[in-house]
């Protein structure tokens, strides 16, 4: 089964028993929050076969709180989408979501911040966030 099909299931838990079918060792399993960074890193690298939006729309009508943060850097699923110069369309996507568009990561980060960072990020990204109210935080280059 593919991370997509996968996805398409109506519960966390379901993609992660489709996701873990064949692992003999239950201590290898991923946990549910490494199925949804997968799930969600997928969503970021499929926007060109046009599956993106619907990968996110899945996990997110499924339970995927995008405002679940890092252990270590501290930050979100849109933080993560813009440190990894996601699409518009993945950004669009997450931003609704989001509590606080301006929540900042550990090191004082705003995902506007993490896409202004991002070599590649696109200017509809940046666009679409200060148009929705992102700023940069006052520790920012």
């Amino acid at each position: 089964m593919t991370l997509f099909a996968a996805v398409k299931l109506s519960r966390p838990d379901d993609v992660g028993t489709a996701l873990m079918r064949g692992l003999p060792n239950k201590d290898d399993w991923p946990s549910p929050r490494d199925i949804l960074d997968a799930a969600l890193s997928a969503a970021i690298h499929d926007v060109e076969n046009g599956n993106a939006r619907e990968i996110l729309e899945q996990l997110l009508g499924a339970g995927m709180d995008p405002n679940d943060r890092t252990p270590t850097l501290g930050r979100n699923y849109l933080h993560e989408a813009c440190a990894n110069g996601a699409p518009a369309e993945v950004v669009a996507t997450l931003a609704p979501y989001i509590h606080n568009i301006n929540e900042t990561t550990t090191d004082g980060k705003t995902a506007l911040d993490l896409c202004a960072d991002y070599p590649h990020t696109s200017p509809n990204v940046i666009r679409y966030l200060a148009d929705h109210g992102a700023q940069r935080s006052r520790f920012s280059g």
